[in-house]
């Protein structure tokens, strides 16, 4: 069990489009600002990069309604630790949906080679809060 900044969580050794991670990350010293510890949803990998969508991006209510928003695109309708997205439907329709734009503005890829590799945690299978607060948000963006 891995520990990043209070949180625990499995260290995982392969990352997987459609999870969501929680790593630290260490930018180019060229870059002026950047999130130290990302949030994301994995959209895809290529080549040395992954690319996903940063929640750490959006404030509370714009992650609210994007959680609404993604909703038809996760394989269960409660967001549990098996839960995925399912990225080439979300992907396609992120790139053309007024929609899905600040999802878009929060889409940022990462090399992996700056990546913590001994802080990448899958909060979706380790961390019961997160996947409370989750839910929590997606309840109260319903209502």
């Amino acid at each position: 069990m891995a520990k990043l900044k209070s949180i625990e969580g499995s260290v995982v050794t392969k990352l997987l489009s459609g999870n969501m991670y929680f790593y630290r990350y260490s930018a180019e010293t060229l870059t002026p600002f950047y999130d130290e510890y990302p949030l994301i949803f994995m959209i895809r990998k290529k080549g040395s990069l992954i690319e996903g969508i940063n929640f750490h991006y959006m404030g509370v209510a714009r992650r609210r309604a994007l959680l609404n928003e993604m909703k038809p695109f996760f394989n269960t309708d409660v967001i549990e630790s098996d839960t995925r997205l399912l990225v080439r439907r979300f992907r396609n329709l992120l790139l053309v949906t007024r929609k899905l734009r600040d999802a878009k503005i929060a889409l940022h890829r990462y090399k992996i080679n700056n990546i913590s590799k001994t802080n990448v945690d899958e909060l979706l299978t380790s961390n019961e809060t997160i996947l409370e607060n989750l839910n929590i948000l997606c309840k109260k963006s319903s209502l």
